[in-house]
Protein backbone atom coordinates (compact mmCIF):
# COMPACT_ATOMS: atom_id res chain seq x y z
CA UNK A 1 0.00 0.00 0.00
CA UNK A 2 1.42 3.40 -1.02
CA UNK A 3 1.80 6.04 1.65
CA UNK A 4 -0.06 9.29 1.18
CA UNK A 5 2.15 12.38 0.94
CA UNK A 6 2.24 14.68 3.95
CA UNK A 7 0.37 17.81 2.88
CA UNK A 8 -0.15 19.76 6.12
CA UNK A 9 1.94 20.62 9.14
CA UNK A 10 -0.62 18.91 11.36
CA UNK A 11 -0.08 15.66 9.39
CA UNK A 12 3.69 16.13 9.63
CA UNK A 13 3.75 16.35 13.44
CA UNK A 14 1.00 13.76 13.98
CA UNK A 15 3.47 10.88 13.93
CA UNK A 16 6.05 12.51 16.18
CA UNK A 17 6.83 11.05 19.56
CA UNK A 18 6.06 12.98 22.72
CA UNK A 19 9.82 13.53 23.17
CA UNK A 20 10.11 15.04 19.67
CA UNK A 21 7.17 17.35 20.33
CA UNK A 22 8.74 18.41 23.65
CA UNK A 23 12.06 19.15 21.89
CA UNK A 24 10.20 21.28 19.36
CA UNK A 25 8.45 23.26 22.08
CA UNK A 26 11.72 23.74 23.98
CA UNK A 27 13.50 24.90 20.82
CA UNK A 28 10.72 27.38 20.03
CA UNK A 29 10.78 28.73 23.61
CA UNK A 30 14.58 29.14 23.50
CA UNK A 31 14.42 31.03 20.20
CA UNK A 32 11.73 33.34 21.54
CA UNK A 33 13.74 34.00 24.71
CA UNK A 34 16.92 34.72 22.75
CA UNK A 35 15.08 37.23 20.56
CA UNK A 36 13.68 39.27 23.47
CA UNK A 37 14.94 42.82 23.32
CA UNK A 38 16.50 42.34 19.90
CA UNK A 39 15.09 44.10 16.89
CA UNK A 40 16.47 44.09 13.36
CA UNK A 41 14.79 47.47 12.91
CA UNK A 42 17.32 49.11 15.23
CA UNK A 43 20.41 47.81 13.45
CA UNK A 44 21.89 47.77 9.97
CA UNK A 45 24.88 46.30 8.24
CA UNK A 46 23.76 42.67 8.28
CA UNK A 47 22.69 39.69 6.21
CA UNK A 48 20.24 37.25 7.78
CA UNK A 49 19.92 33.74 6.39
CA UNK A 50 16.44 32.42 7.22
CA UNK A 51 16.21 28.77 6.22
CA UNK A 52 13.23 26.55 5.71
CA UNK A 53 12.71 22.85 5.29
CA UNK A 54 9.12 22.83 4.08
CA UNK A 55 6.08 24.95 3.32
CA UNK A 56 3.06 22.68 3.74
CA UNK A 57 -0.33 23.43 2.20
CA UNK A 58 -1.60 25.02 5.41
CA UNK A 59 1.55 27.18 5.78
CA UNK A 60 1.45 29.10 2.48
CA UNK A 61 -0.36 32.14 3.87
CA UNK A 62 1.93 32.40 6.90
CA UNK A 63 5.01 31.97 4.69
CA UNK A 64 3.78 34.92 2.63
CA UNK A 65 3.33 36.95 5.81
CA UNK A 66 6.89 36.11 6.89
CA UNK A 67 8.22 37.32 3.54
CA UNK A 68 6.19 40.53 3.84
CA UNK A 69 7.61 41.08 7.34
CA UNK A 70 11.17 40.58 6.07
CA UNK A 71 10.56 42.89 3.09
CA UNK A 72 9.53 45.62 5.54
CA UNK A 73 12.88 45.31 7.32
CA UNK A 74 15.34 44.85 4.47
CA UNK A 75 15.97 43.62 0.95
CA UNK A 76 16.02 40.09 -0.44
CA UNK A 77 19.25 38.97 -2.08
CA UNK A 78 20.32 35.75 -3.71
CA UNK A 79 23.01 33.46 -2.36
CA UNK A 80 25.61 34.63 -4.92
CA UNK A 81 25.14 38.25 -3.83
CA UNK A 82 25.38 37.31 -0.15
CA UNK A 83 28.60 35.35 -0.70
CA UNK A 84 30.08 38.22 -2.75
CA UNK A 85 29.27 40.75 -0.01
CA UNK A 86 30.81 38.56 2.68
CA UNK A 87 33.88 37.71 0.57
CA UNK A 88 34.55 41.38 -0.20
CA UNK A 89 35.33 41.99 3.45
CA UNK A 90 33.85 45.48 3.25
CA UNK A 91 31.26 46.68 5.72
CA UNK A 92 27.76 45.62 4.70
CA UNK A 93 25.70 48.67 3.89
CA UNK A 94 22.08 47.79 4.49
CA UNK A 95 19.86 45.01 5.77
CA UNK A 96 19.49 41.86 3.71
CA UNK A 97 17.73 38.52 3.77
CA UNK A 98 19.08 35.50 1.88
CA UNK A 99 16.48 32.71 1.98
CA UNK A 100 17.46 29.05 1.72
CA UNK A 101 15.64 25.71 1.74
CA UNK A 102 17.11 22.38 2.86
CA UNK A 103 16.22 18.75 2.14
CA UNK A 104 14.37 18.91 -1.21
CA UNK A 105 10.71 18.48 -0.38
CA UNK A 106 8.21 18.62 -3.25
CA UNK A 107 6.20 21.29 -1.43
CA UNK A 108 8.94 23.81 -2.25
CA UNK A 109 7.72 23.65 -5.82
CA UNK A 110 4.01 23.46 -5.09
CA UNK A 111 3.80 25.86 -2.12
CA UNK A 112 6.96 27.92 -1.58
CA UNK A 113 7.89 28.80 -5.15
CA UNK A 114 4.58 30.50 -6.08
CA UNK A 115 4.81 32.69 -2.95
CA UNK A 116 8.50 33.50 -3.57
CA UNK A 117 7.73 34.50 -7.16
CA UNK A 118 4.78 36.63 -6.07
CA UNK A 119 6.94 38.44 -3.50
CA UNK A 120 9.93 38.65 -5.90
CA UNK A 121 12.13 37.00 -3.30
CA UNK A 122 15.08 34.91 -4.56
CA UNK A 123 15.94 31.72 -2.71
CA UNK A 124 18.55 28.96 -2.82
CA UNK A 125 17.38 25.33 -2.74
CA UNK A 126 19.65 22.56 -1.48
CA UNK A 127 18.70 19.08 -2.65
CA UNK A 128 19.57 15.71 -1.21
CA UNK A 129 20.82 14.13 -4.44
CA UNK A 130 20.37 10.61 -3.10
CA UNK A 131 16.60 11.17 -3.11
CA UNK A 132 16.31 12.35 -6.71
CA UNK A 133 13.94 9.99 -8.50
CA UNK A 134 12.91 8.30 -5.24
CA UNK A 135 9.26 7.95 -4.29
CA UNK A 136 8.91 9.22 -0.73
CA UNK A 137 5.75 10.22 1.15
Amino acid sequence: MALEPVRTYRDFIAGQSLAAKARGLARDAALRALSLGRSPESTSGWIRFPFYHHVFDDERKDFGRQLDFMAGLGDFIGLDDAVAMLAAGSPIDGRYFCITFDDGFKNWHTNALPVLLDKKAPAAFFLVTGYIGASLP
